[in-house]
């Protein structure tokens, strides 16, 4: 199963938000240009790992000064250090997840749940909290960054926001929660071939009150499951490794729905001025 930065459409999108790409071998690399002629560029989650030669051809070609490999698996690290890379402080996706395993029947999954988060679940339904599909990205978009303030987020995403959901077309979905025809929570997932990802998330006040978030979540899960998608992925958890405290609250809400936690090696990076 290839990873969600290996997908076409989300080349797609970072080009939209201003990086241009460069392929090394069969994986897609981001790439920004800087000044005086020079680019860093970022590989994420690649299938496999390309010769040295090849990368070196690449940095010479774009004269790249800042390379950042964020390895899918254990192997890919060893190689890359071998190769020169040293740790990086500064990952730039998530480096820890957790993931369902949809090949599960509703009632299995529902049963690895927490007892708290089935409760709640049926709480807000009983609440009259009402699960609806949307189109409207504007309105998401906008709903979201209203949120985000209130966890301390002083700048917008809404570009990335709108430029990802129009990057997966028809595998973008928008479910938002609503009291009494009040929008009170929402979620965006896009779904590659075999996994749906859960990206971005937000609740009002009432909304917390209502436990809508739970019942989104387990709509969200329901949704890919009829799909056919083989994997839930919640789109990142707090990591110890780089702590980020303000990730504690939402990671301690995403483990109550069960699931595997899978941890990725750290980013990787070089800095090249004459690279051998």
């Amino acid at each position: 199963m290839h990873d969600l930065r290996q997908d076409k459409r989300y080349l797609d999108y970072v080009q939209s938000i201003g990086w241009k790409y460069i392929l090394l071998g069969k994986n897609q690399c981001y790439i920004k240009d800087l000044f005086f002629g020079l680019s860093i560029v970022k590989l994420q989650r690649p299938e496999f790992i390309a010769g040295l030669s090849d990368i070196k051809k690449q940095v010479k070609r774009y004269c790249i000064v800042n390379f950042l490999v964020e390895p899918k698996d254990d192997r890919q690290f060893l190689d890359l250090c071998d190769s020169g890379f040293k740790k990086s402080k500064n990952p730039s996706l998530p480096t820890k997840t957790i993931q369902l395993d949809l090949l599960k029947s509703k009632k299995e999954l529902l049963s690895d749940m927490h007892h708290k988060a089935r409760y709640n679940i049926k709480l807000s339904e009983r609440n009259g909290v009402v699960i609806k599909r949307s189109k409207d990205i504007e309105r998401f978009s906008g709903f979201w960054h209203k949120a985000s303030k209130s966890w301390g987020m002083n700048f917008s995403q809404k570009k990335e926001i709108i430029s990802l959901y129009k990057a997966f077309g028809k595998d973008s979905i928008i479910l938002e929660a609503y009291f009494k025809e009040e929008l009170i929570a929402a979620a965006l997932l896009v779904n590659t071939n075999d996994i749906s990802y859960y990206m971005y998330a937000a609740s009002s006040e009432k909304g917390n009150r209502l436990h809508a978030p739970s019942l989104l979540v387990w709509e969200s899960i329901v949704k890919a499951k009829i799909k056919g998608k083989k994997i839930f992925d919640f789109g990142g958890v707090y990591d110890e490794r780089y702590p980020l405290k303000k990730w504690k609250g939402f990671t301690e809400f995403k483990r109550k729905f069960g699931g595997k936690i899978i941890e990725y090696p750290g980013p990787l990076r070089k800095f090249i001025f004459k690279f051998g």
